[in-house]
C-alpha cells in the first residue's frame, strides 16, 4: 500500500532525500558543499524559474557539483517562500533604511519596497550560501570518515 504525504510532509521528504543523495555523491566535499552553497545562494535569490540555467551557467565558470546545487535550490519551496520574502525585506530595509510610508504615492512605496527586498535578498542569500556550505562540508566530511572507520574495522 502507498503511503499519502501531506503537502508539508511531501516537501520534508523530499528535503531528507535529497540530502541522502548528496551525502553519496563521488565529488571532493569541496565541490559537494561549494554546489550546494550556491544552490542555496540560487535558490533564495529571486532567479524567477532562471534558476537552473542560472547554476548552469555558474557550473561553467566556478567548478562545483551540479546535483548538489539543484538540491541546495530545495531550500526555498512553498513552505519557507513567506520567511524569505518577508525577511528579504525586513534586512533590505534595515540596510537601506527605505520602509514604506502609507502616505507616500505609489511609485517611490514601489522602489522603496523593491530596493528593500533586493539589498536583504542579496544579503540573505549571501549569508545562507556560507553558511550552507560550512554546514554541508562538515557534514559530508563526518559522514566520509565514519564510512573510512567503518571500512577500517571490517
Amino acid at each position: 500500500m502507498k503511503i499519502k504525504y501531506s503537502i508539508v510532509g511531501k516537501l520534508f521528504r523530499q528535503l531528507k532525500v535529497g540530502f541522502k543523495k548528496l551525502l553519496h555523491l563521488r565529488d571532493s566535499t569541496h565541490e559537494i558543499a561549494l554546489g550546494f552553497a550556491v544552490g542555496v545562494f540560487v535558490g533564495v535569490f529571486p532567479t524567477f524559474g532562471f534558476g537552473a540555467l542560472v547554476l548552469g551557467a555558474l557550473a561553467i565558470v566556478i567548478r562545483f557539483n551540479f546535483v548538489a546545487s539543484l538540491i541546495g535550490t530545495l531550500i526555498n519551496n512553498p513552505l519557507f517562500t513567506p520567511f524569505w520574502l518577508i525577511s528579504s525585506y525586513k534586512v533590505g530595509e534595515l540596510v537601506t533604511k527605505a520602509g514604506i510610508k502609507i502616505n507616500e504615492d505609489f511609485l517611490k512605496n514601489t522602489f522603496n519596497f523593491t530596493l528593500s527586498y533586493l539589498v536583504g535578498n542579496i544579503i540573505l542569500s549571501v549569508v545562507s550560501g556560507i553558511i550552507s556550505y560550512f554546514v554541508v562540508y562538515i557534514v559530508v566530511e563526518s559522514y566520509r570518515a565514519s564510512k573510512r572507520e567503518d571500512t577500517k574495522e571490517k
